[in-house]
């Protein structure tokens, strides 16, 4: 997991510098009897647009593909 960790937050730092007011976060689940998993989340101002997200998706894909197993998994999220 640490190498997975090290690659999503580099992925992470790299979004961040290339997209201007991109906040970024990674969080990994707690329950120690799941398998491993890291959870990446991507905000904001305004919210993100259908092209930043294909470009945070490409990106992600091809930083971290090596690590996933399954599929990736997005979900979109709007302020109430």
């Amino acid at each position: 997991m640490p190498a997975a960790l090290q690659a999503v937050q580099t992925l992470q730092a790299g979004l961040s510098a290339a997209l201007p007011g991109l906040r970024c976060a990674v969080l990994q689940r707690v329950d120690a009897a799941a398998q491993p998993t890291l959870m990446e989340t991507y905000a904001a101002d305004g919210g993100i647009n259908s092209a930043t997200q294909r470009q945070i998706e490409q990106a992600a894909l091809q930083a971290t593909g090596c690590f996933v197993r399954g599929t990736r998994h997005v979900e979109v999220f709007e302020p109430r």
